[in-house]
């Protein structure tokens, strides 16, 4: 994931531009039966997220997520494309609140092989 812009009303100027451009990379390893539910349920990252629009159709996929946070509302909205083994997306999210922000990334991810050890 690349931070494409980041707007934190309130912050230090030092902290967006810290997060500006920064590249984060992961890698998970999940199972037959998680890869079987589909990246919905795996894209929920906190119980009080809810999914207000879920598409993923034909190579597309396009969603957008309402969580509570820190005593405010994050608002995310995703659009890309995907395969049996990459995506690519573009996100917005908007967070109101006490720490409010705007941020935009892009993501991509790949199959890079069985998980080790298996």
């Amino acid at each position: 994931m690349t931070v494409q812009s980041i707007d934190m009303p309130g912050a230090p100027p030092q902290m967006a531009a810290m997060m500006k451009g920064k590249t984060t990379k992961q890698s998970y390893c999940i199972t037959p039966e998680q890869a079987k539910q589909g990246p919905q349920e795996m894209l929920k990252q906190n119980p009080s997220c809810r999914f207000t629009k879920y598409s993923m159709l034909g190579g597309r996929i396009s969603t957008e997520m309402s969580c509570q946070q820190n005593g405010g509302t994050m608002t995310a909205r995703a659009n890309g494309s995907y395969s049996p083994t990459s995506f690519n997306i573009t996100s917005s999210a908007t967070m109101t609140g006490r720490m409010s922000m705007k941020m935009t990334s892009t993501s991509t991810g790949r199959r890079i092989g069985a998980c080790p050890g298996k």
